[in-house]
């Protein structure tokens, strides 16, 4: 039984540093911050369309790359739109990155041509 108990721990802790090194997934909230995304950027972003984001020239940029298994690099070097959430800044509160995070400009946001807010 003891050894039941210590492999059950063992898996447990597996799983969890594997959540920590592993990005890609989007948030369960998902649609909530793509609406933000378009409220924030009305000039540029018409509307979330299926897996794309529709820019006003129409043109669409995939959601997702369906990848959930990307390390903090990849993240970072390859980003898809639902990779630009996975840290929470709460609106009011004094930002506190998690852990594995530095402020950035997203990839996508530069070759989508969109300027930062202000």
């Amino acid at each position: 039984m003891l050894r039941t108990l210590a492999a059950a721990v063992l898996a447990l802790a597996a799983g969890a540093a594997q959540a920590q090194d592993t990005y890609g997934a989007p948030p369960a909230d998902i649609a909530a911050r793509l609406a933000g995304l378009v409220r924030a950027y009305p000039d540029f972003i018409a509307r979330v369309e299926g897996g794309a984001l529709v820019m006003r020239d129409g043109t669409k940029f995939p959601i997702s790359d369906g990848r959930t298994n990307k390390s903090f690099n990849d993240l970072i070097e390859k980003p898809d739109i639902d990779d630009m959430f996975y840290a929470a800044y709460p609106a009011g509160a004094a930002p506190r990155p998690p852990a594995k995070t530095r402020p950035f400009r997203s990839a996508w946001l530069s070759s989508a041509r969109i300027p930062m807010m202000t």
